[in-house]
């Protein structure tokens, strides 16, 4: 009897995960549709985005480039994967999660969760920044938006640096880094 019951209860767990997952699904596809229909509807090419102060800061992996062919790589980076954006969502924007949309729409830049500079900062190790960071050391993800939050220059240069050091131990090309702070 106690086995029989096990079963009922994982089986209505995994109908409850599939029904949360399907209804998420569909709530994306059907913000999708509205959007793409509102962009054509009223002519709009591009939605604007805010404004952003940048302070440049390039880590460039293989070869020196120059600075403007930085700036037209990375345009061309967010003009092709930009049709299609997923923000953060508190515990759901993980990478399977990532994964998923970009089978989708493999156009999708997507944005990780924010990370606290303070916190990758206070405990270096491995474990610790493939946690926060949310990252597999296995499969590269694609063009996605890595978020840190904080209020000092100096511990995002850090948690930048620390990032990249990472993403080039694990064989990731990660070709084109750059730090944009809002204001």
């Amino acid at each position: 009897a106690e086995d029989s019951y096990k079963m009922m209860r994982n089986d209505g767990l995994l109908a409850a995960t599939t029904i949360k997952f399907i209804s998420l699904i569909s709530w994306l596809l059907l913000q999708w549709s509205l959007t793409s229909a509102f962009v054509r509807s009223n002519g709009i090419c591009r939605m604007d985005r805010p404004q952003v102060q940048r302070m440049k800061l390039i880590l460039c992996a293989g070869a020196a480039k120059r600075n403007d062919d930085k700036n037209a790589e990375k345009n061309d980076l967010l003009n092709k994967h930009s049709r299609l954006c997923l923000a953060p969502m508190m515990d759901y924007t993980n990478q399977h999660f990532r994964a998923m949309v970009r089978l989708i729409s493999a156009n999708t830049l997507t944005y990780t969760e924010m990370v606290a500079a303070d916190e990758l900062l206070s405990d270096k190790t491995d474990h610790n920044v493939k946690q926060l960071l949310g990252q597999s050391a296995t499969i590269p993800e694609g063009p996605s938006v890595l978020q840190l939050g904080g209020n000092d220059a100096t511990q995002l240069y850090n948690c930048a640096k620390i990032y990249h050091e990472y993403s080039q131990k694990d064989n990731r090309k990660c070709e084109y880094t750059a730090i944009d702070f809002c204001t």
